[in-house]
């Protein structure tokens, strides 16, 4: 099963309602496991009436239509269990998705950190938001839908979730070993070209 991915709408919802959009996730995976356990019951129950009169010595039609009526049964008890499972697989992969998200959300430099929880989390309008940044809306749409992105491509990667609330830090510490990274080589090739001199002398 494909994996689901941070879209941009569904990172507005849990902004929103972090803890609403959890609770969503739980009462249903609790509804899903309920059903379950009934299904379980309920096919197990069945089983009983077909021992007990095949006990009395019943005819062979009679013992066989109990039989296939069943293994019929049986088998439909068992796909709605496959699809309950699968849908209580859903729910947890969804949740996971809710929670990778908020930490996403929660390692964001200030900047963006900030325009996000404003416009989503307080649930301020965009122009008042806009406003009170002091940047021109070019810049702060920009700031916006870096922090978007960031959390998306964060969230939709292999990243463990353990560690995405740091992954700021680590995003911010590859970024100046980047920037340091051409004057360390143009070091490195001096000291080369110096000692390739030296030997030649």
């Amino acid at each position: 099963m494909e994996a689901r991915k941070a879209s941009e709408a569904l990172i507005k919802t849990v902004l929103k309602d972090y803890e609403g959009a959890l609770r969503y996730c739980d009462n249903r995976y609790a509804s899903y496991q309920k059903s379950y356990l009934c299904e379980k019951e309920s096919l197990q129950s069945f089983a009983f009436p077909k021992i007990h009169y095949d006990s009395q010595g019943m005819g062979s039609r009679t013992k066989k239509d109990l039989g296939d009526l069943y293994l019929a049964f049986q088998k439909q008890q068992k796909e709605f269990k496959e699809e309950l499972i699968v849908a209580m697989q859903k729910v947890a992969e969804q949740r996971e998705m809710i929670h990778r998200i908020w930490l996403c959300f929660q390692g964001l430099p200030k900047e963006e950190y900030d325009i996000l929880h404003a416009l989503y989390v307080e649930n301020m309008p965009y122009k008042a938001v806009e406003k009170s940044s002091k940047v021109s809306h070019r810049t702060f749409e920009k700031n916006r839908s870096s922090a978007i992105k960031r959390i998306q491509d964060v969230c939709n990667s292999e990243l463990p979730t353990s560690r995405l609330f740091c992954y700021a830090e680590e995003e911010e510490r590859q970024r100046e070993e980047r920037e340091t990274q051409p004057y360390e080589q143009m070091n490195l090739s001096e000291f080369l070209d110096g000692e390739e001199d030296t030997i030649k002398k």
